[in-house]
C-alpha cells in the first residue's frame, strides 16, 4: 500500500524560529483536539485527536508529522514534468532548466536561490516557480497529515495560522 502526506509548509528565517513556531502550531492542533498530545511510539506520529476528521482509523501509519529543518517538500511519486516561470507563466520541461542546481543551492542555505527562465530570461526565486504537475515547497517548518485528508476548513485554518508564504503540497509515496 502507498502512503499520502498532505503538507502545510512555511519558510522561517531561522531554525530557532522554526522550532518555536512548530511548538506553537503543535499546541494549536492539540488545543483544538485535532491531534493527541503524545507521539505514537510505533510510528512517531501525533495521532488524530477527538475532533479530528478525514482520516481512516484502520490505517496504522496515520497521524501528523512535524518537520522543523530545511526540507524540500515535493510531490513524491507524482514526479516532475515541468516548471512554470513566475514572470511569463510559460512552462518549461524539467530537463530544459537547471532546477536541480537551484534546489541544491537552496538546500545548502541560499534562501534566495534563483532559476532563469529559458524563454523570457528572467531570473526568479526558486520559491516563486510552480513545479508541475503538483506543487513543491521549500521550507524549514512543515506539518504533514499522513494518510489523513484534511477538509477545506482545516486546510484554510492551517494556512492562515502559518501565515504569509505558506504552501500546501500533496506527496504520494
Amino acid at each position: 500500500m502507498s502512503d499520502s502526506i498532505h503538507w502545510f509548509v512555511v519558510a522561517c528565517p531561522s531554525d530557532e524560529q522554526a522550532h518555536a513556531r512548530g511548538r506553537a502550531l503543535l499546541n494549536w492542533l492539540i488545543e483544538r483536539k485535532i491531534v493527541a498530545a503524545q507521539l505514537c511510539p510505533r510510528t512517531g506520529l501525533y495521532l488524530p485527536g477527538d475532533e479530528a476528521q478525514g482520516y481512516d482509523s484502520r490505517i496504522e501509519y496515520c497521524g501528523v508529522q512535524l518537520v522543523r529543518e530545511r526540507t524540500v517538500f515535493h510531490a513524491g511519486d507524482s514526479g516532475l514534468d515541468g516548471l512554470a516561470c513566475p514572470s511569463c507563466q510559460q512552462v518549461s520541461a524539467a530537463e530544459e532548466i537547471a532546477w536541480d542546481d537551484a534546489v541544491g543551492n537552496w538546500f545548502a542555505g541560499q534562501d534566495d536561490a534563483r532559476l532563469t527562465c529559458p524563454l523570457c530570461r528572467q531570473a526568479s526565486r526558486l520559491h516563486d516557480w510552480q513545479f508541475l504537475p503538483m506543487p513543491w515547497a521549500f521550507g524549514n517548518l512543515g506539518v504533514g497529515f499522513c494518510n489523513w485528508w484534511p477538509d477545506q476548513a482545516l486546510s484554510q485554518a492551517l494556512l492562515a495560522e502559518l501565515g504569509a508564504g505558506a504552501r500546501q503540497v500533496s506527496q504520494h509515496m
